[in-house]
């Protein structure tokens, strides 16, 4: 299998673009673009790379980018930003 198409929910449509950005160098060669009408991350020429290990990056790269942007504000006013 050389193409997959991964579901993104509505909480996670925010931090896409930075969360896919991230996946890009962990994933090198890998074409991933979002389909924004569908909310769908579209993986193509995944390479040597198994699905299923591709699904876990992107995932866990959303998973990431929410957690940081949600947790920024918090983080500044512990350092004093």
């Amino acid at each position: 299998m050389n193409s997959s198409r991964i579901s993104v929910g509505q909480q996670f449509i925010p931090y896409v673009d930075s969360a896919l950005a991230r996946v890009g160098y962990i994933l090198p060669g890998v074409e991933i673009n979002f389909d924004d009408v569908g909310n769908k991350i579209e993986v193509e020429n995944i390479g040597k790379y198994a699905i299923e290990e591709v699904i876990k990056e992107i995932n866990y790269a959303l998973y990431r980018e929410k957690i940081y942007h949600e947790t920024l504000p918090l983080r500044s006013k512990i350092l004093g930003d």
